[in-house]
């Protein structure tokens, strides 16, 4: 959830032209100093290498210069973006910091679902932070896969998630786990007293102009690791607010510094850390993506956090 090294952001999103909450401004290549041949060469490239691609939007200095949909999308579809969901999931996390719903990240997760302290409960997870699950360090065996289904499947998941082994203690092993991240948005339900997506429709979504999205709720919340559907260009209004220190016409939505933390490297990370590196080949084999958020075969990256980046939906 908190991905990459850390990015050299644009010192000053007050001094952009223009804000695309209605919409993105379209230009072309060369007037934003890039090669004119690049819809050229991508387009050949996608048809020789990426059949299955769904779309493709790559923006420079707040401009889209290029954006292609294949096999039956339309810039109107809605693409189910698995675990980005994630990324949205820790900047909802910052929201609740900035709105006062929650004080730290150091405070610890059980005391938000005191309910689920019983026997079956492996008392190491008093130890765990809203951080420890940031980092994605909680010490609980419950990887994506076939455990991760019977969570979804048991008639309560959150305590299916607490109930699991602690392989480790809280902040010492990278395990990647949509397990976890849906703890985060139990926290959240229970903190601002509304579940993940009213709080995202009312502090993230509707300032940034995003209104066809959709989020799956499960139990009584938002799943917090994945279910998240979005058009690609509101997929890129997310990724613009993170290239503005998350600061939207002139409005701080996630603190700055949240944003700067959340996009540092906390640990070595691991599986499946790796998804999307073949796609660095399509950017250019010259350049280094400073960050970005993927999920299950769809790639949202950022290659220059100055000024552009690419979506990329498989």
């Amino acid at each position: 959830m908190i991905p990459g090294s850390t990015p050299t952001i644009s010192p000053s999103s007050s001094a952009r032209a223009y804000w695309p909450t209605e919409d993105w401004k379209e230009s072309t290549p060369e007037k934003q100093g890039m090669d004119p041949n690049l819809p050229f060469d991508l387009q050949r490239y996608i048809d020789k290498e990426l059949p299955h691609i769904r779309s493709v939007l790559i923006l420079r200095h707040g401009y889209l210069v290029f954006e292609r949909y294949y096999r039956g999308f339309h810039q109107d579809s809605l693409h189910d973006v698995w675990s980005v969901a994630k990324g949205f999931t820790s900047a909802l996390i910052g929201v609740a910091l900035k709105e006062g719903y929650l004080k730290k990240l150091d405070l610890k997760l059980m005391d938000f679902l005191p309910e689920y302290r019983t026997a079956a409960v492996d008392p190491r997870t008093e130890n765990i932070t809203l951080r420890h699950l940031m980092t994605m360090t909680s010490g609980l065996d419950c990887p994506d896969g076939p455990i991760f289904r019977r969570a979804m499947e048991s008639n309560d998941t959150i305590r299916f998630v607490l109930e699991r082994p602690m392989m480790d203690a809280p902040g010492q092993v990278f395990g990647y786990s949509s397990g976890c991240a849906h703890l985060l948005s139990a926290v959240l339900t229970r903190s601002a007293k509304m579940t993940m997506l009213e709080l995202g429709e009312a502090h993230l979504f509707r300032p940034l102009g995003i209104s066809a999205q959709k989020w799956v709720e499960h139990q009584g919340h938002t799943l917090g690791g994945h279910g998240l559907s979005l058009r690609t260009r509101d997929l890129a209004k997310f990724g613009y607010l993170y290239l503005n220190q998350g600061s939207w016409e002139g409005k701080q939505l996630v603190p700055g510094e949240f944003v700067r933390e959340s996009t540092q490297e906390h640990n070595p990370g691991g599986p499946p850390g790796n998804a999307g590196t073949r796609l660095k080949e399509v950017i250019s084999k010259n350049e280094t993506i400073k960050y970005r958020y993927t999920g299950k075969n769809r790639c949202f990256c950022f290659s220059d956090s100055l000024h552009n980046f690419r979506i990329f939906h498989l």
